[in-house]
């Protein structure tokens, strides 16, 4: 093999295979840390394809390039993105492969008179999810990448990264029918702390999403593909594997397949039908005043402690009354206050509306929140608040965000 292609057109594929893909020491099987390297040349077109596979999702980049001869080889992921990040910009990358009597295959890669040797393993024992079992296929979805972009960033925050309860550690995707009947994608995520619920309508007469999980690994190099797109995606629900490609979907430039997780996700809607249950309190307020506030209480909050290593839960004690909601937060010796005005529709109580919640959470709420004007809907102080966008109709619409309650107490006043 014998390929000659510019390092920008590389460099980014590169980058996105070896963030999914494992360090080479800690590779179970060491060719899991490689990428595969190979030529692709029809009468129509000469493409240089770079791919990976870690045994739960595959993914493919079919770039332009010089082809002088064909062959493919393996490579090293993250050595090989190191390199073409530290190349020059607008330089142009030979690749060579050299056959040895060992059981490497050596790669040379020459650049402005820089020359690298790479040692690739046999591409023979490289893994495939081409010939997995994909299950009959239950939709196709077309959708645009900017829709399908803001519907992965306004959900994968609440994504779970706890290995037992390994059912919560991707997005979950499904239809439904709004009141109009017309269809909905949703994308759902939680820990069980936070429930991240998103929406955009798509054109689909036939089929049905139902309730596959994508792992979150897939879910980032999903969004890392997409990422300054600007066409549509398909995607291709199956029983077992998703397929989402580029256009033009007959050779796309760009395909992820990801098994879905083995695992049923829970019934969410039974949270949400239980904060829709009762009379409910309502909050409003600028998006711009609450999340800043809650920034600066939560900067109090060390990332991790000091004794014990672990992660520090900022919890923010909330009080509301009528004009004004005032938030407190007390680690050790340093005690943060905030006061911000607001719209408060439900009923007075003596002594205002208290609630406590953790900081981080309702931080990541807000931020996935695309609006100037947010509501903030609840029960009682010991119930979930669901944040949403503030509708001209009062309906909760598409998107929508429940942070689970703290048991927290107000700090005592600051003295000046």
């Amino acid at each position: 093999m014998q390929v000659r292609i510019a390092r920008d057109d590389l460099v980014e594929p590169a980058k996105i295979i070896a963030s999914m893909m494992t360090e080479p020491g800690q590779a179970a099987v060491p060719i899991l840390s490689h990428l595969v390297i190979r030529t692709d040349v029809t009468m129509e077109h000469r493409k240089l394809v770079v791919s990976a596979c870690d045994m739960n999702a595959a993914v493919e980049f079919a770039i332009d390039a010089e082809i002088k001869a064909e062959g493919a080889t393996t490579l090293e992921a993250r050595s090989f993105a190191r390199l073409l990040r530290d190349m020059k910009r607008g330089s142009m990358l030979t690749i060579r492969d050299i056959p040895a009597d060992d059981c490497y295959q050596w790669v040379h890669l020459e650049t402005d008179g820089s020359r690298q040797r790479f040692a690739g393993l046999p591409i023979d024992d490289y893994p495939t999810l081409a010939h997995a079992p994909f299950g009959k296929r239950t939709a196709t979805v077309d959708l645009p990448a900017a829709e399908l972009r803001g519907l992965i960033d306004r959900t994968k925050h609440a994504i779970s990264t706890e290995e037992t309860r390994y059912y919560l550690n991707g997005i979950c995707f499904h239809d439904e029918s709004d009141p109009r009947g017309r269809r909905i994608l949703r994308a759902v995520a939680t820990d069980g702390h936070r429930l991240a619920i998103n929406g955009t309508r798509i054109d689909m007469t036939r089929g049905r999403i139902d309730r596959p999980i994508l792992e979150r690994t897939a879910v980032r190099t999903l969004r890392s593909m997409i990422n300054s797109y600007r066409g549509k995606v398909s995607m291709v629900f199956n029983e077992k594997i998703g397929d989402f490609a580029l256009e033009p979907f007959d050779r796309p430039p760009a395909r992820l397949l990801a098994k879905w997780i083995d695992g049923v996700f829970p019934d969410y809607e039974r949270i949400v039908a239980g904060c829709d249950a009762g009379e409910r309190n309502q909050l409003e307020v600028l998006k711009s005043d609450l999340q800043p506030a809650i920034e600066r209480i939560v900067a109090a909050f060390p990332a991790l402690s000091k004794q014990t290593g672990e992660k520090q839960t900022p919890a923010v004690h909330m009080r509301i009354s009528r004009h004004n909601v005032e938030m407190s937060a007390q680690y050790k010796d340093d005690i943060r206050q905030e006061r911000i005005s607001c719209s408060w529709s439900g009923k007075p109580r003596q002594g205002g509306f208290n609630i406590g919640f953790n900081g981080l959470y309702m931080i990541a709420a807000l931020r996935a929140t695309d609006a100037d004007i947010v509501w903030l809907d609840m029960a009682d102080g010991g119930d979930p608040v669901v944040v949403r966008p503030k509708t001209a109709d009062g309906t909760r619409g598409l998107d929508f965000h429940i942070v689970m309650p703290m048991r927290t107490m107000p700090v005592s006043t600051v003295k000046s």
